[in-house]
C-alpha cells in the first residue's frame, strides 16, 4: 500500500504530465479498493462498466466534477439546456439527457484538472477502445490532467502492443492483494471480529494455497462467516469451538475453490474422502475435481467432513440463504455423533478396520432396527440399505435372508404407512442423493439394487409429501370455516418454523375468500399472530425459492383482502389496513 501510495503521489505532483497512469491487477485484487483508500475524495472516479457510448461516460465524468457544486455556478454551464433537474445540495442530471444535449458541444470544455481522475473497467466496457483512449487523450493534452487508469492483468497482457496504450501510458504498476490490511478493514464491524481475528492466519494460508489473490472473495467469505456465527444460537454449540473452527476452515476452503471457478457445485455433493477422490481420479470417466483441492492443501483440510452439511453449504454457495436451523442442526448432529457410539453402517463401511465379532454385532444391530421397525431420518436409512448392499452376501448369510429386496421393502412400506420420516423439506435433493450430515457417502452408491432401491424412496418421498400436502391443506380450509382462533392454533402447532411443514408449500391450496373473510372479522391479536406467523415463514426468502409455490397464493390473499377490506369502514377497516401493509412487507 505504501508504494502504491508512493506512486499516485509521485504522479499528482505533475502538474501537467501529458501521460497515464496504468494500475493493473488480477480481478479482485483490490485495486478499486486500494485506490480509493490512498485518494479518498480526492479524486474523479468513473467507471466505464454498463455504459453504451463515449459520451456517457463524459456525461458521467461530468456529474463526478460537478454533481456537489453551487446549482449557480453550474448553470452558467449548461443554462441553455432543458430538462435539468437541480436537487437541494447539487445537481441531479439524467445521463442520457446530457449524453445528448452537452457531451459534444458542452462537456468536453469544461473537464477539471484539480483532481485526478480515475477511470475503471475498461475491460468490461462495450465501448470502442480508440474511444476511451480518445478521451483520455483529450484529459491529458488538452485540460492537463492526471488519468489514472485500473486495469486487469490479463487486460494489460492482451493490449501489450496496442499503440493506443503505448502512446496513453506513461507508467504501468501491478498491485498484488494486501490481505492483512484488507481482512481487518472488512471485519471490523461483524459481530464475531474477535473470532474471525483469530481465524485470520488458517484463512490467508488457504487463499495462498489455493492461489488465489482476490480480495473481493475475501470479503464476501468474511461476510459468509459472519453469518454463520449470527446463525448459531445453541450456547452449547458455540462453546465447542474448535469444532465450528475446524467446519469454518472446510466452508473456506469449499467457498474460495467454487468463487474461483477450481470446482463446481456439483463437487460439494456428497464430497467423498482423499482416498476416494484419488480411486475415482484413475478412471478416466469419473474425474473429481476435489482431488486437486486436496493436493494443494497438503491435506491439511479434511473436506470430507459434514460439520457444516452439504445441504446447508449449497444453501449458502449456491444460493446465497442462511437458514439458522439447519446450520444449527447440523453442528448439533456433527457433534453428537462424533461423541456417541459408532453408528452400526459405519462399523460396516470401515469392516476391513474391526474384528468379525465387531462386524457381527453390527449386521444384528441393523437387523432389530428393521425388525422392530425404528424410525430414523431417511439420510440415516439409506446408510443401513447401503451397508446392507455394501456386504449383501455376508449380511444375507449371517441372517438367513434370502431375499433382500423383501427385507428391505417390508420396513420401507411400514416407515410409509406409519410415520413422517417420508415427509422431507427437499424431497428432490442434489443429483437424487440425499443430503444428511453424518459425513460419509453411500458407500454403495454404484451398486445397480441400491440405485433402484434409492429411485423407489424418492418417489415415495414426493407421494408422501403430496398427499400429506392435500391432507393438511384440507384440514386447515375446514378449521378456517370454525374460526381464525383454531386456525391460529393448528398453524402454530403445525406449520410454525422448525417443524417438518417449515418448508413445504401447504398453504397453496388454502381458500383465500374464506381466510380473507376470516381476518376482516379478527381481532388485532390474531393480526398480530398471522403477521408474525408469514413473517417468520418467509424471512429468510423462501418466497424465492423452498415456498415459491405460495408466492402467487399470498400475493392473491393480499389482493383479495385489500378489495374486501375497501368496502368496510371504522376501526376494523384500519386495524385490515395495517395488516395489510405488514404483509405487503413480507412479500416485498
Amino acid at each position: 500500500m505504501e508504494n502504491l501510495k508512493t506512486c499516485i503521489d509521485m504522479y499528482i505532483a505533475e502538474k501537467k504530465p501529458y501521460y497515464a497512469l496504468q494500475i493493473s491487477g488480477e480481478w479482485g485484487v483490490g485495486k478499486t479498493y486500494s485506490v480509493n483508500k490512498t485518494l479518498g475524495t480526492n479524486m474523479y472516479y468513473v467507471s466505464v462498466f454498463g455504459l453504451n457510448t463515449i459520451d456517457d461516460v463524459y456525461a458521467s465524468l461530468f456529474c463526478s466534477m460537478y454533481n456537489n457544486e453551487n446549482k449557480k455556478k453550474v448553470r452558467s454551464f449548461i443554462d441553455k439546456i432543458k430538462n435539468i433537474n437541480f436537487s437541494v445540495t447539487g445537481v441531479d442530471i439524467p445521463l442520457g439527457g446530457i449524453a445528448n444535449l452537452l457531451a459534444k458541444s458542452i462537456i468536453k470544455d469544461i473537464i477539471r484538472n484539480d483532481k485526478p481522475i480515475v477511470i475503471d473497467d475498461i475491460e468490461r466496457s462495450t465501448i470502442n477502445l480508440d474511444d476511451i483512449f480518445g478521451l483520455i487523450s483529450n484529459c491529458l493534452d488538452k485540460h492537463d490532467c492526471n488519468v489514472i487508469l485500473l486495469t486487469t492483468e490479463n487486460f494489460t497482457k492482451s493490449q501489450k502492443n496496442n499503440p493506443l496504450i503505448e502512446k496513453t501510458v506513461g507508467r504501468q504498476l501491478t498491485i498484488t492483494a494486501n490481505f492483512k490490511d484488507a481482512y481487518h478493514n472488512f471485519i471490523d464491524n461483524y459481530i464475531s471480529k474477535d473470532i474471525l481475528i483469530d481465524l485470520e492466519q488458517e484463512i490467508i494460508d488457504i487463499f495462498k494455497k489455493l492461489n488465489c489473490n482476490s480480495l473481493r472473495i475475501l470479503r464476501r467469505l468474511l461476510f459468509e462467516i459472519d453469518m454463520i456465527y449470527k446463525c448459531i444460537s445453541n450456547k452449547n454449540t458455540l462453546e465447542n469451538k474448535s469444532t465450528i473452527k475446524k467446519g469454518v476452515i472446510i466452508f473456506s476452503a469449499l467457498s474460495i475453490s467454487l468463487k474461483k471457478g477450481i470446482i463446481t457445485t456439483d463437487s460439494l455433493i456428497e464430497r467423498p474422502s482423499y482416498t476416494n477422490c484419488y480411486l475415482s481420479s484413475k478412471n478416466e470417466n469419473e474425474k473429481n475435481e476435489l482431488l486437486s483441492i486436496y493436493e494443494k492443501l497438503n491435506y491439511e483440510v479434511d473436506l470430507d467432513s459434514r460439520i457444516l452439511s452439504d445441504e446447508v453449504i449449497l444453501d449458502i454457495l449456491e444460493n446465497g440463504l442462511f437458514y439458522s436451523l439447519k446450520i444449527n442442526e447440523s453442528i448439533k448432529n456433527y457433534i453428537e455423533f462424533k461423541s456417541g457410539d459408532v453408528e452400526p453402517w459405519i462399523v460396516i463401511y470401515k469392516y476391513d478396520q474391526h474384528e468379525d465379532q465387531i462386524i457381527y454385532k453390527a449386521i444384528n444391530s441393523i437387523d432389530v432396527i428393521f425388525k422392530t421397525k425404528k424410525v430414523f431420518n431417511i439420510g440415516y436409512t439409506l446408510h443401513l440399505i447401503s451397508a446392507i448392499y455394501y456386504i449383501e452376501s455376508l449380511f444375507c448369510d449371517r441372517l438367513n435372508i434370502k431375499n433382500t429386496e423383501d427385507y428391505i421393502n417390508e420396513y420401507i412400506e411400514y416407515l410409509y404407512e406409519n410415520t413422517d420420516c417420508f415427509l422431507q423439506s427437499h424431497p428432490n435433493t442434489y443429483n437424487s442423493i440425499f443430503s444428511d450430515s453424518y459425513g460419509y457417502s453411500y458407500f454403495a452408491n454404484k451398486n445397480e439394487k441400491f440405485i433402484s432401491m434409492r429411485n423407489k424412496i424418492k418417489e415415495k418421498i414426493n407421494s408422501y409429501t403430496n398427499n400429506k400436502i392435500t391432507k393438511i391443506s384440507s384440514e386447515t380450509n375446514e378449521l378456517i370455516k370454525s374460526g381464525l382462533d383454531l386456525f391460529l392454533e393448528f398453524i402454530d402447532s403445525k406449520i410454525k418454523p422448525n417443524t417438518i411443514y417449515t418448508e413445504n408449500p401447504i398453504l397453496k391450496n388454502i381458500n383465500i375468500d374464506t381466510l380473507c373473510l376470516s381476518l376482516i372479522n379478527g381481532n388485532y391479536i390474531e393480526h398480530e399472530k398471522i403477521y408474525k406467523f408469514f413473517l417468520f415463514r418467509y424471512s429468510q426468502g423462501q418466497l424465492n425459492n423452498k415456498l415459491e409455490e405460495e408466492s402467487t397464493w399470498f400475493k392473491t390473499l393480499i389482493e383479495k383482502l385489500n378489495l374486501i377490506n375497501s368496502e368496510s369502514s371504522g376501526i376494523s377497516k384500519l386495524r385490515v389496513d395495517t395488516l395489510i401493509k405488514k404483509l405487503e412487507y413480507v412479500m416485498e
